[in-house]
């Protein structure tokens, strides 16, 4: 169990609730290290009360569980124990009357159900895991700077890779072997996007041809040891042109600003205000997207960084900060750096180089 650095039990205390099921799989990973192996199938359930965690899971996956030394309680889900008689006999023995779950991932057929056959106070929660998995202990920051450090490499490795008649599909194939072959997984599928290509946020790379003179977009992630990387770049294969330069040195200042902007007890909405600002002033669209969000076991979680946000920055998040300006049927320019706060200031964990001179390849 990766110790959270506020007590689960304690806020379970705090919002009187007598135990929480625990259905999203990344939040079960979280509390147990453990998170079955299909991803479309639920393997695995959690029950947290005040005094234990509970791991419900099949029979089929207790061999990945039985080697590890857990602090948690491991039921089988059988035939004859079935999911909601385990609930019946967890609360029972220790006398609660509710039940917290997870609203934003039960499904509504899966809550009817389980809600007829487990009579119980059912309370639905929101975000009490991910909050907790905002703030980075030192080893998951540990795990998330080795997967920066393999998107570093991957990325110096898909630069030399870039010539006349490679294929955005072959490069981000490139990608992945790169990565896989040195320990990694993908975080995400790969963004290879060339020339208009890129003005599409989320492009995904399809067979067309690299000739001279183009922008290359590379937005790339590895993953190592369950934690996740994220970073983007624009490479020109041959000399750029007065149009890309501006808005490439625009997004690169609205950039810099941005990260100026992250510091611990601000507002996460205050950097994406800083950013869009300096992207309007030069007579550009807003980005169609936050200025970024957190990483961790999800490539994709809080905090958010957006106009809308509500959180405030604190000491050990991870968070990329990504401006864009997308102009479409032209082109789209996004630099992504991801970094952890900390009380000394930002530590960027994304090394490659961004300078519009170290990215032109002739």
């Amino acid at each position: 169990m990766i110790a959270p650095k506020f007590s689960l039990e304690k806020i379970l205390g705090q919002l009187k609730i007598g135990a929480l099921l625990i259905t999203d799989r990344t939040n079960i990973k979280y509390l147990t290290g453990f998170s079955g192996v299909s991803t479309k199938e639920r393997e695995v359930f959690a029950v947290v009360t005040v005094n234990n965690t509970y791991l419900l899971t099949y029979p089929v996956s207790l061999q990945e569980i039985m080697p590890k030394k857990t602090s948690y309680q491991t039921l089988l889900i059988t035939p004859d124990q079935k999911l909601n008689q385990h609930l019946l006999k967890i609360l029972g023995q220790e006398k609660i009357d509710s039940l917290g779950f997870e609203k934003d991932d039960l499904s509504v057929g899966e809550y009817e159900l389980w809600s007829e056959k487990v009579k119980t106070n059912w309370i639905p929660t929101r975000g009490i895991i991910e909050n907790l998995r905002m703030i980075k202990t030192s080893e998951e920051i540990n795990k998330i700077k080795k997967a920066a450090t393999l998107t570093d490499k991957a990325f110096a490795f898909l630069k030399s890779k870039i010539r006349k008649g490679a294929s955005e599909k072959s490069l981000a194939l490139e990608l992945e072997f790169f990565i896989k072959k040195n320990g990694g997984e993908l975080a995400f599928p790969s963004i290879i996007a060339f020339n208009s290509h890129s003005s599409l946020p989320h492009h995904q790379p399809i067979d067309i041809r690299l000739e001279g003179n183009s922008l290359i977009l590379i937005d790339l992630g590895a993953k190592v040891e369950g934690y996740c990387a994220d970073m983007a770049r624009v490479l020109f294969y041959g000399a750029p042109d007065s149009r890309q330069v501006k808005i490439y040195e625009t997004v690169l200042s609205a950039q810099k600003l941005a990260l100026a902007q992250l510091k611990i007890g601000l507002p996460t909405s205050q950097s994406d205000q800083t950013a869009r600002e300096v992207i309007k002033s030069e007579g550009y669209p807003e980005y169609p997207h936050g200025l970024g969000h957190g990483v961790g076991l999800d490539i994709h979680e809080a905090p958010r960084l957006r106009h809308d946000s509500l959180e405030i920055l604190q000491e050990n998040m991870a968070v990329t900060v990504e401006p864009g300006i997308y102009l479409e049927g032209f082109c789209g320019i996004r630099i992504e750096d991801l970094v952890v706060l900390k009380k000394s200031g930002l530590d960027i964990l994304s090394r490659s180089p961004k300078l519009i001179k170290d990215s032109i390849i002739l």
